[in-house]
């Protein structure tokens, strides 16, 4: 009789215990799963506007024109709100910035883009493409080479990212494989 008691005790504490182990995670776990499901719709939505793969602006948003086609704007909406939807769940959630970043300068905030951009490169100051669509933001916000009032410039968002002007040889090359000199030339 004892033994069974004794069982059925230790059954049922390892059942608590395995209830309480799956609280625990799940009460740890819901703010970044919940934000990279947030980023996750927001990517869809932006890859609609912005294919992933070859096009003719290296992938990145701010060197895109600013989309004007009604349907792919309110695609980017819907993008904004998930974004800030994650952003609220998880503050700290580096690649929910990097993407307002990129939707922001598609629909033409490049000022609020330069933001996002920032503070992206807080969370993840050695990735290099916040600081290269920062320095595209920059010359679309401050024409001709990018330099703003307030300081930031195109060289030093770029200078501190580690991107050297050797970098752009690859897009070039591509622009002039494609026989678009002038993006070649940009």
């Amino acid at each position: 009789m004892w033994q069974r008691f004794a069982q059925l005790s230790f059954d049922s504490l390892a059942k608590v215990l395995f209830v309480l182990l799956i609280i625990l995670l799940g009460s740890w776990l819901w703010k970044p799963l919940a934000s990279l499901y947030y980023q996750q719709q927001a990517g869809t939505q932006l890859m609609q506007v912005l294919p992933v793969g070859e096009n003719d602006y290296g992938g990145f948003a701010c060197l895109h024109p600013m989309i004007e086609d009604y349907e792919q704007r309110e695609a980017l909406k819907v993008a904004l709100a998930h974004l800030h939807k994650a952003q609220e769940i998880s503050p700290n959630a580096s690649h929910s910035y990097y993407l307002l970043g990129k939707t922001l300068c598609l629909l033409g905030d490049y000022e609020s883009a330069i933001e996002a951009f920032e503070r992206f490169a807080q969370f993840r100051p050695k990735n290099p493409l916040g600081y290269l669509e920062m320095g595209f933001a920059l010359l679309q916000s401050c024409p001709p080479n990018g330099k703003c009032a307030d300081g930031l410039n195109t060289y030093d968002a770029w200078r501190t990212g580690g991107i050297k002007a050797e970098d752009f040889i690859v897009m070039g090359q591509y622009a002039r494989s494609k026989m678009d000199f002038e993006g070649a030339i940009f």
